[in-house]
């Protein structure tokens, strides 16, 4: 392996990660190190044949992103997951706490006598996965019933049909 690292990514369209893409890069190159990126969308099989084709001309690879696949791929370089999760050999993951977070908001919200608490997510991952158990929890502590109807998918940008939709048919009370 040569002194690079691989980046995969979802997508750089998101401004989150574009951002996350240019700190890693401007991080590794005033270390000297080559950064290869590669966006692989959100096929889990493309995902894997990436990884499975970069390992063998880099030193580690970085996932920036939720990726899909089921199970994590076997890997012969560190594979680091920013905001995920896998248990398995040379697979690290670097995540926040999600669940306490989301929690600690909803409880905040419950402090200023809100009690209809809406939860809005993009794409279903181990990060919304997190973020909804620490809704679901807050509201059982204060003995608030979960309602289907507040848990809403929207789309990735104000432009896209999801958001607008959703925006436009819930009724704010």
């Amino acid at each position: 392996a040569t002194d690079a690292v691989g980046i995969l990514c979802t997508t750089i369209r998101d401004p989150y990660y574009a951002d996350m893409l240019a700190t890693l890069e401007e991080s590794l190159c005033q270390r000297g190190i080559s950064v290869c990126l590669r966006t692989v969308g959100d096929s889990p099989a493309a995902q894997q044949q990436t990884i499975a084709a970069m390992q063998n001309t880099v030193r580690a690879i970085i996932c920036v992103g939720p990726l899909a696949f089921d199970t994590a791929p076997a890997v012969s370089v560190p594979l680091i997951l920013v905001d995920g999760y896998a248990d398995a050999a040379n697979v690290y993951g670097v995540t926040a706490d999600h669940r306490g977070a989301i929690a600690e908001l909803v409880r905040l919200l419950m402090r200023r006598q809100r009690r209809r608490i809406l939860f809005l997510y993009h794409r279903a991952d181990y990060s919304q996965s997190e973020k909804a158990t620490g809704y679901r929890e807050a509201l059982e502590t204060v003995g608030i019933p979960y309602d289907p109807a507040l848990v809403l998918q929207v789309g990735n940008s104000p432009n896209e049909p999801g958001r607008l939709v959703t925006v436009e048919n819930f009724r704010f009370e």
